[in-house]
């Protein structure tokens, strides 16, 4: 089992310089500036098969990896979404303007939000932090994503509480546009870049 997770980390270190290069498409729809860190859906794909097919073998090492989270969806921030509210209108994370509070919360051993926070606009996905710099997302509801895309308009800090499930201060996800793909999920999963302290 050890060797198993020594050559995923292996595999991980070393996708991970190829898995990024600056987006170059300028569209009217595109709803953030074209300078952001993208990576292609091929390879957000062979990385997440490669990972289900290691932890399908053995649940502890995928219950180790990906942790359960709920976030609040909807954002005003890109460059082409008209509105005023801070999680509004548009798909996506919502990021607030001042901090008041984690934006990442830890979700309790049921897996589940109330109906009440599912009302305010909480969504449940997965996250793993796969290397220092890399870290995935499945999204178990929508509201996450748009145009097949997760799209982060500035960076931002997921929280000290889902920072600690992975033994970290900080986590900052860095601003850009990540493809997402649907084979794995029926709501997508992306990875992201991240830096971690």
């Amino acid at each position: 089992m050890k060797i198993r997770l020594i050559i995923f980390f292996l595999f991980l270190t070393s996708i991970s310089g190829t898995i990024w290069y600056s987006c170059s498409k300028e569209s009217e729809s595109q709803p953030i500036q074209k300078d952001n860190v993208t990576q292609d859906n091929k390879s957000v794909d062979e990385l997440m098969m490669y990972y289900y097919a290691q932890s399908s073998k053995d649940r502890n090492v995928f219950n180790k990896i990906w942790k359960w989270i709920s976030a609040h969806v909807g954002t005003h921030l890109f460059q082409n979404c008209n509105g005023s509210s801070q999680c509004g209108p548009c798909p996506g994370i919502c990021i607030p303007l001042t901090k008041s509070s984690d934006l990442f919360t830890p979700v309790d051993e049921n897996y589940q939000i109330s109906n009440q926070d599912y009302l305010d606009g909480e969504r449940l996905c997965q996250i793993a932090l796969f290397n220092d710099s890399i870290m995935g997302f499945t999204f178990i509801h929508d509201g996450f994503v748009y145009q097949d895309s997760l799209y982060i308009p500035k960076d931002f800090d997921i929280g000290s509480s889902a920072s600690a499930l992975f033994e970290k201060t900080s986590i900052i996800v860095k601003k850009g546009t990540y493809p997402v793909s649907f084979s794995q999920s029926r709501n997508g999963s992306t990875i992201v870049n991240v830096e971690c302290k």
